[in-house]
């Protein structure tokens, strides 16, 4: 999949300014820098898509709205591309939906944010954490986190439920 892309839009991203100066096919559309995108082979074309509206539109009320399992891999693909505007409002945009969690959600969302290299990625795995400490009967039955209790961040899990008791 390709998406026609405007160079001074996706130039503002750091990722793209330097792609777009080396790798991307480019042409000119009635005296308008644009480039050909090809959509990353592990990213969802939804979850793109909802990348470059971002991109174009800055849109921050419409992000928020988005449902939680579109959150999460955009909070990837932020990282993943540095679009740290996106990340920061990605991050409100989840703590805002905090009522909407589930512990399966909370368990994903410190899956997904465990490799990411963004700045204030604490304060999620905090709201991650909080829910499952405050719904530990719910979330304990739950085969992904006993997934997590093998995982690296077992310590961290473990030291923060104790913390709450």
């Amino acid at each position: 999949m390709q998406f026609t892309v405007h160079k001074n839009v996706m130039g503002l991203i750091p990722y793209f300014k330097s792609a777009l100066t080396f790798r991307l096919s480019e042409n000119r559309n009635n005296g308008i820098d644009v480039a050909t995108l090809e959509l990353p082979i592990d990213v969802d074309k939804v979850v793109f898509q909802e990348f470059l509206l971002f991109a174009y539109l800055r849109d921050e009320d419409r992000l928020s709205r988005l449902p939680l399992g579109l959150l999460l891999p955009l909070l990837q693909i932020a990282d993943y591309y540095e679009f740290e505007h996106l990340l920061r409002s990605v991050v409100k945009a989840l703590e805002k939906q905090y009522c909407c969690l589930t512990g399966e959600l909370a368990i994903q969302l410190l899956s997904t944010i465990e490799p990411l290299r963004f700045e204030n990625k604490k304060d999620l795995e905090e709201i991650a954490l909080k829910y499952i400490v405050f719904n530990f009967p719910e979330v304990s039955k739950l085969r992904l986190f006993r997934e997590l209790l093998q995982s690296e961040m077992c310590e961290r899990v473990v030291d923060h439920i104790a913390s709450e008791l």
